[in-house]
């Protein structure tokens, strides 16, 4: 433990002064056709992805096996959790989807002492389970000895706690040095949310099976046309492409403090 403590010292030593962001991405039940246009964008605009995967998913199974994307587990251990009526059904769930993940990030961000010693016993190394808003904070060592890599922007808290689309204070960070993991997700980014209550109302107005199955022309009917998160997220890796900040898989990251 004190050699891995004196790696991620260094590591945010190094932080202070070069500039990494990793674009992440909840899957939460999207469809096969959300997740192939979002992972298409990703792609469009040269970033590297780490999504975490809650359903069998065509899209994902694709990109991943091309090797455009990594992947991570997104277990849901809330009450009438699909994927499982305990802590060992869900996690057994995941890592169905995904074998032998090394990363995860929980659904709604759950987080107990027993989750993660289940989580740790079955291999996972890091996690992103933390979410702030537009704080910049290095990794750290979490008490289950993983490495933590805390999310510097969500897409939904940002709808949540936002009342406008100002960009002032995500330009500032965005340039600013550190490590910055962002958080988007493929229906937010579908439907072009322009305030958090709007996709929600559409979700709860669906089965789970309709919202897993939405497909280019419902999507095309329901998203909104005005000015929503997909054009603040168009901002946002416009201003990484014309800085040349590098976009980093987790897995990278993860190596690179091991190797310090």
């Amino acid at each position: 433990m004190e050699k891995l403590l004196r790696k991620l010292n260094e590591a945010k030593k190094i932080l202070n002064k070069e500039n990494y962001i990793c674009i992440t991405s909840d899957l939460d039940w999207a469809s096969d056709y959300a997740a192939r246009r979002t992972f298409e964008y990703f792609d469009e605009n040269d970033v590297k992805v780490t999504a975490f995967v809650t359903n069998p998913n065509k899209a994902v199974d694709e990109f991943a096996n091309k090797g455009k994307i990594k992947l991570g587990i997104h277990p849901n251990f809330m009450p009438d959790s699909s994927q499982g009526k305990s802590y060992d059904e869900v996690i057994d769930y995941c890592f169905k989807l995904v074998p032998g993940a090394e990363c995860f990030r929980a659904h709604r961000y759950y987080d107990v002492n027993d989750t993660m010693d289940k989580l740790t016993k079955r291999g996972i190394k890091y996690e992103s389970n933390v979410c702030t808003l537009m704080d910049i904070v290095p990794p750290f060592l979490h008490r289950s000895k993983t490495i933590s890599f805390p999310i510097f922007w969500e897409d939904g808290a940002f709808l949540y706690y936002s009342e406008n689309f100002d960009f002032d204070l995500m330009e500032k960070q965005l340039l600013s040095p550190g490590l910055k993991v962002i958080n988007i997700h493929p229906m937010h980014l579908m439907l072009n949310t322009p305030y958090f209550k709007y996709t929600r109302e559409i979700k709860d107005s669906l089965s789970r099976e309709e919202w897993n199955r939405m497909d280019e022309e419902v999507i095309n009917k329901l998203a909104y046309k005005g000015y929503g998160i997909k054009k603040y997220i168009d901002k946002i890796l416009y201003t990484i492409k014309m800085a040349e900040i590098k976009t980093v898989y987790l897995e990278d990251v993860y190596n690179w403090i091991l190797n310090i």
